[in-house]
């Protein structure tokens, strides 16, 4: 009897070693495949938050320099402002009207060119296909086991500010990507043009205040500037037409053009 009690004890000692042993082996494939998944998710996010880094600048460097081209057609502005000048061919925003300079401020122009930038950069990000979604895949090292894929895109707030030399814009759009229980976010861009913005600004504000204080002579000297081509043109005897191209500050070799109208009181001058 003792020796059959001995026996059964011993089997209750090699199954739970047994147990023991499987549990053990279990926990260590459980781990190993973690760690496994931990390192393809890092793999994977390290890779994926890079090619969203390069994309996103690449849409920056587009979209703020189509914002700078337009600035400069719309005279600072981006769109048409009411009143306007009307031609048959293109219309013109007024940097003076009937004795008023109204040419934009350099902190005008950098809201609008930020404004340009929220427009537009989502769009070119999109079509890019960078976009939120929520989708499950299969790519790990462990086929059997599908993760989530989640990307979630934040608030886009951009400011750009106009240098001596320089147009900078600075984005801050935080993108997140989540791979199973890791995640990596990406979130400041910038971009800086060698655009000389403020001294085309400036140089267009003298030039108004030349009309405001002489609206039927125009000095040639006010319209002399190293590295400027200007076309003038008189429409209706009282609405001068300025298109100022400046061949020193180029968006992928185009150059920065200012198109302005200056409307004056033409009745009233020659009383």
């Amino acid at each position: 009897m003792t020796k059959k009690r001995g026996q059964v004890t011993m089997f209750i000692i090699i199954g739970g070693v047994i147990v023991l042993t499987l549990v053990l082996i279990l926990s260590l494939i459980g781990t190993r495949f973690k760690h496994q998944n931990e390192v393809e998710d890092t793999i994977y996010l390290n890779a994926e938050s890079e090619k969203i880094k390069m994309t996103l600048d690449k849409c920056l460097k587009k979209v703020s320099g189509k914002a700078l081209l337009n600035l400069g057609y719309f005279g600072g502005r981006d769109t048409i402002f009411f009143p306007y000048f009307e031609g048959e061919m293109f219309n013109a925003n007024y940097g003076h009207y009937l004795g008023a300079d109204t040419t934009p401020s350099t902190e005008e122009m950098e809201e609008y060119l930020a404004e340009m930038i929220e427009e537009h950069l989502p769009s070119c990000a999109t079509g890019a296909g960078i976009k939120n979604y929520s989708v499950l895949n299969g790519n790990g090292l462990n086929k059997n086991i599908a993760y989530l894929t989640n990307v979630q895109i934040g608030k886009l707030e951009t400011t750009a500010k106009i240098g001596e030399q320089t147009v900078l814009f600075q984005v801050n759009w935080p993108i997140k990507i989540i791979q199973g229980t890791s995640e990596r976010e990406v979130a400041f861009f910038e971009i800086n043009h060698k655009i000389k913005l403020k001294e085309l600004s400036l140089f267009v504000q003298n030039l108004t205040l030349q009309i405001q204080e002489h609206p039927f002579f125009i000095d040639p000297l006010a319209l002399l500037h190293e590295g400027y081509f200007i076309d003038a043109a008189l429409f209706n005897k009282d609405t001068y037409l300025f298109l100022i191209t400046d061949n020193q500050s180029k968006i992928e070799s185009q150059p920065i053009r200012f198109l302005f109208a200056a409307k004056i009181n033409a009745v009233e001058e020659q009383k």
